[in-house]
């Protein structure tokens, strides 16, 4: 009985040992398991569906090609976008194509925190778009879909290749031509004065615009027909947003420049029907050659004992020399302008106003605001597109893009002032004013102030007696 019994236990024990055998086993396998899954990170696809070209001086386009402009951009065929994984350190290259804008460009990544950057550049002239991408992602799903933000510092310059047999920048750069020849292009860096030189068709007369490039601008050219077919003009279309912006400014050609009494030459434009000076006089000789004094500033009244004279100072800025002109001098008879051409009166300022987009309502505005022509945006259309550069203070509401090529600077005015040491005092050096000579008793002002006032930032140009002294510069119109 004692045997059967001991019997029994032992093969107990040896099953329960079998048992533990097979139970530590199953741990081990499933531990494995475990361990062998928990060194597998979770995976996700990263798309990248567009690319978007960021904001660039107050303007944000959302695609290659806009609503309102024609114009497709030039891409490379290939680019690589290198992702780090922000944790590891990790590297991970993707090719893909420009032209599509990441379309189909996909990347199957740990999930992490990550940062992706490509450059495609090129030279100063490309004959492609040159920007930058960079930015950063966190992948927590099994699908990723971005859009990515490029930058570019170029901006581009076209021209309709109708009646157009070369084009150059500065006499030695070629444009490119596009594919179906419609166009001539190149991509400049921003901020560059180049010079475009055109050959036409006809006479195989060279045409030439000179051109401050910024940013994400698109500088468009085309030729045309004068009225009378007597010769070609070079015309010229500022855009932004890449979208043409085209107030219909002719651009004289290449040689159109006229000469003052002291041998000083000057570039002129056609806005509308009239001709101005594209930039401010600098004579002191009259159209009949009667010279007048030239005063350098600083100086003190008692110093002057000319009866005709003009003040003289160098701008701090650049390297500008800025002529200011008294009432007398710019109502002589004898014309300090070259001759064929005058003092800007009232009504020649009314009609370039007015051609820039002023209603007739507010021609006789009599205000110190800059509010006449603010909703056409006068002042933009003015101002050299350089001038935030060159001159510091704060421009809000006015985005300068100089369409009509009059091409403003601030040279403000000169007034007396016997408080000070040097009692010819410059007033305020961010304004650009100048005299308009009317009928009245004294002389009428025209003044770009457009800078944080207290009262009103705007793009438009006042009309009144000047508050930036009795000495102001001249622009000259053609009779």
């Amino acid at each position: 009985m004692a045997r059967s019994i001991k019997l029994k236990t032992t093969l107990s024990y040896n099953i329960m040992k079998k048992n533990l055998i097979y139970f530590l086993a199953l741990v081990f396998l499933t531990a494995a398991c475990v361990q062998e899954e928990s060194d597998s990170p979770e995976m996700g696809r990263v798309s990248f569906s567009k690319i978007v070209f960021d904001a660039m001086e107050a303007y944000s386009p959302s695609s290659k090609v806009s609503a309102s402009s024609s114009w497709e951009h030039v891409l490379p065929e290939t680019a690589t976008l290198l992702i780090t994984n922000n944790s590891t350190g990790d590297e991970y290259s993707l090719e893909y194509s420009p032209k599509n804008l990441l379309a189909g460009a996909e990347i199957v990544l740990p999930f992490g925190e990550y940062t992706y950057y490509t450059k495609v550049w090129g030279p100063s002239e490309a004959k492609f778009l040159p920007y930058t991408i960079n930015g950063e992602f966190e992948l927590a799903t099994n699908d990723l879909d971005l859009t990515v933000y490029a930058t570019t510092k170029f901006g581009l310059i076209t021209l309709d290749a109708t009646n157009v047999s070369e084009a150059h920048l500065d006499g030695n750069v070629a444009l490119e031509r596009t594919e179906d020849g419609a166009f001539y292009y190149l991509y400049i860096v921003k901020e560059n004065m180049r010079t475009l030189s055109v050959v036409e068709n006809f006479n195989q007369n060279t045409l030439q615009q000179s051109i401050t490039l910024k940013g994400f601008h698109h500088y468009h050219f085309q030729l045309e027909l004068d009225e009378d077919e007597s010769g070609v003009n070079l015309i010229h279309l500022n855009l932004g947003e890449f979208y043409f912006d085209f107030d219909n400014i002719n651009i004289v050609g290449d040689g159109e420049l006229v000469e003052d009494a002291d041998g000083n030459s000057y570039e002129t434009v056609k806005i509308g029907d009239q001709y101005w000076m594209a930039e401010n006089l600098r004579a002191s000789t009259y159209c009949n050659g009667e010279s007048i004094a030239k005063l350098d500033l600083p100086m003190k009244w008692e110093d002057n004992k000319e009866t005709e004279f003009v003040l003289v100072r160098e701008d701090s800025y650049t390297d500008a020399v800025h002529y200011y002109y008294p009432e007398a001098v710019a109502k002589s008879e004898d014309n300090i302008c070259p001759c064929g051409w005058r003092v800007g009166t009232d009504e020649d300022w009314l009609e370039l106003e007015s051609f820039l987009g002023m209603p007739e309502s507010e021609f006789y505005q009599s205000d110190f605001t800059n509010q006449r022509g603010s909703n056409a945006e006068i002042a933009d259309k003015m101002m050299a597109v350089d001038w935030k550069d060159i001159y510091p203070g704060d421009i809000r509401e006015v985005f300068p893009n100089n369409s009509s090529k009059f091409t403003a600077y601030p040279a403000g005015g000169v007034d007396f002032e016997y408080d000070s040491d040097n009692y010819f005092h410059i007033n305020r050096f961010s304004v650009a004013t100048w005299h308009s000579v009317s009928d009245g008793s004294s002389l009428l002002a025209r003044a770009l102030f457009p800078f944080a006032n207290g009262v009103y930032d705007g793009s438009g140009i006042s009309r009144s007696r000047s508050r930036y002294g009795k000495y102001l510069p001249i622009r000259c119109v053609k009779e």
